[in-house]
């Protein structure tokens, strides 16, 4: 709740001049998730006096120092089997089972006995920032000729790749 009541009076105090920040139930935009998309586009939309209500369903936690490591707090664990046919599932490489005392293994031969077949590992930031907050300070930028293919079928040069 707290995070609620703080992006209504950001989004308010970007988008009213001052002594003009009324609370309304009214919003020009919902924005939910405060990621990499939501939390920037909430605050563009607030600076361009609209009205703006960012919901997050995580909380303020942040990560620990070591990559990859995360408080439990900040995720939400899926797990995704990406075909209905077991057998054809079980020829992935990225399995994760949950063991009988509660722990995870990972890997597709020789599962330990009673572990419980969960699918592939995806877990989701729950937390301010979302997702972003848990990918590990992992980066992947398109190609140069994925830049110059924006900017000619858009007739817009400003995305072309300079060297």
């Amino acid at each position: 709740m707290f995070l609620l009541i703080l992006a209504i009076i950001a989004g308010y105090a970007f988008a009213r001049p001052t002594g003009q920040n009324v609370v309304t139930d009214t919003y020009d935009y919902i924005i939910v998730g405060s990621g990499p998309g939501g939390g920037p586009l909430a605050a563009n939309l607030a600076k361009a006096n609209f009205s703006v209500l960012l919901v997050e369903a995580g909380d303020l936690s942040t990560p620990t120092k070591d990559p990859g490591q995360y408080p439990p707090q900040i995720t939400w664990d899926f797990f995704v089997k990406k075909y209905a046919d077991e057998a054809r599932q079980l020829k992935f490489s990225h399995l994760t089972w949950r063991l009988t005392n509660g722990s995870y293994w990972v890997g597709r031969d020789n599962p330990p006995p009673g572990a419980k077949l969960l699918g592939v590992y995806y877990p989701r930031g729950a937390t301010v920032g979302g997702s972003s907050m848990i990918n590990a300070m992992a980066t992947l930028l398109p190609s140069d000729s994925d830049w110059n293919y924006i900017a000619n079928i858009t007739d817009d040069q400003s995305w072309r790749y300079v060297d």
